[in-house]
């Protein structure tokens, strides 16, 4: 079902490249990291854009999702590179055959127990997850309480994530990066990713539909809606210096 979820989600998703001041480059950069010949997994690639950042300045990539869409764009976007590895799976099912010196989970819902958390520590020096702690969207928030479908629990995943993370012993530093965003969308596509995301758990019925489209329809003008965004991203950054055997 998830990987249903994410083919759909490939279609619209991002492939600009332009992360330069995302919040999980700066930090590999405060970190000094960017310019080291890294061995790097990133969990959850998508389509690749962090990627292309990074594949010029790491040793080897392994880049690792659950979607053969978002695979086969990440590659698309990539084809430069010689030095990535594609691999499609969920991460949990996933047996690596190698350490590496970075793991990245940048807004990946593949880091998000403690089962999933202690592997990535167990394979990797340093770790960084992001993930969204605040997420408003004026008509999406007012859809889904109508409806009763609950928003993503990325923030509580952060908080107890970063609880293992602390019982462990490895004390992540711990940085927000908030963003306010008025954009403009047509319509139909604010529709069609809303009930995509409204359908991730839970059918969405014929009338449900219609009331959704009638909602967005009605504030938008000339075909356009506007979305006034604010977000919280979060970001977990890590040494393991700890024997992996002891977590």
């Amino acid at each position: 079902m998830m990987e249903n979820f994410w083919n759909e989600k490939a279609k619209s998703f991002p492939t600009n490249t332009d992360v330069d001041d995302s919040p999980g480059i700066q930090i590999l950069r405060r970190e000094n990291l960017l310019h080291k010949k890294l061995k790097i997994v990133d969990i959850g690639c998508g389509t690749g854009r962090y990627l292309h950042y990074l594949a010029p300045k790491a040793l080897s990539i392994t880049a690792l999702d659950i979607s053969e869409r978002m695979l086969e764009k990440a590659q698309k976007l990539n084809q430069e590179f010689t030095n990535i590895q594609w691999i499609q799976s969920d991460f949990n099912d996933w047996e690596p055959d190698m350490e590496y010196d970075l793991a990245l989970a940048i807004q990946s819902p593949g880091i998000s127990s403690k089962e999933s958390l202690e592997k990535l520590c167990r394979i990797s020096r340093y770790g960084l997850i992001t993930k969204f702690t605040l997420r408003e969207e004026v008509y999406a928030d007012q859809i889904r309480q109508t409806l009763n479908r609950a928003q993503s629990g990325q923030r509580q995943e952060f908080f107890e994530l970063f609880q293992f993370l602390w019982q462990w012993g490895l004390f992540p530093q711990v940085d927000h990066f908030p963003t306010d965003e008025i954009r403009s969308r047509s319509t139909d596509s604010c529709y069609e990713e809303l009930l995509l995301h409204l359908s991730k758990y839970e059918e969405v019925t014929p009338k449900e539909k219609a009331w959704v489209k009638e909602i967005l329809h009605s504030n938008s003008k000339h075909g356009k809606i506007t979305l006034h965004q604010k977000r919280v991203i979060s970001t977990l950054f890590w040494e393991n210096k700890k024997d992996p055997s002891g977590l």
